[in-house]
């Protein structure tokens, strides 16, 4: 019996090493294709929703696809009503995270020179992604308090 429990307790051993190994090895959670799926309007003072936009227009369609530390941004347009969406312009650019602050910050590179801009995280799983936009600076139900704008975005 002794030696049954022995064999047992080594057995979960090996397996919670190898289960702090493979979270070791993990992608970071950023990693993939994102789609933007919906804009949010939340109350600054409570987040309540006072405004949501699912997707659907071409000039509001873009994917982000995270590979390490780099970031390539896919803006769409269409030409004429009812014309598939076409690509209107590619960004690429590194990013940067800070876990503590749950910031995330964009470089990139286009013909005026270098730029960036950061967002929080409010919201970050195996599958969804809401970003506040930073710049966001107004007051969408007038009560006196800066709302916040947010992106969700889907893998």
């Amino acid at each position: 019996m002794k030696k049954l429990i022995l064999i047992a307790l080594a057995s979960l051993s090996i397996i919670s090493c190898r289960k702090d190994d493979d979270n070791y090895n993990s992608k970071s959670p950023f990693e993939g294709t994102w789609t933007l799926s919906k804009n949010q309007i939340l109350d600054g003072k409570d987040d309540q929703i006072l405004f949501s936009n699912n997707q659907l227009e071409c000039s509001y369609k873009r994917t982000c696809v995270f590979v390490g530390e780099t970031i390539a941004i896919t803006h769409f347009k269409s030409e004429y009503s009812g014309l598939p969406c076409v690509i209107n312009n590619i960004e690429n650019g590194k990013f940067s995270y800070d876990d503590a602050s749950k910031k995330i910050t964009f470089k990139f590179d286009n013909q005026f020179g270098q730029y960036s801009e950061s967002h929080y995280i409010k919201l970050l799983s195996n599958n969804e992604m809401q970003l506040i936009d930073s710049n966001y600076q107004y007051d969408y139900n007038n009560d006196g308090i800066a709302d916040k704008y947010i992106m969700i975005f889907n893998k």
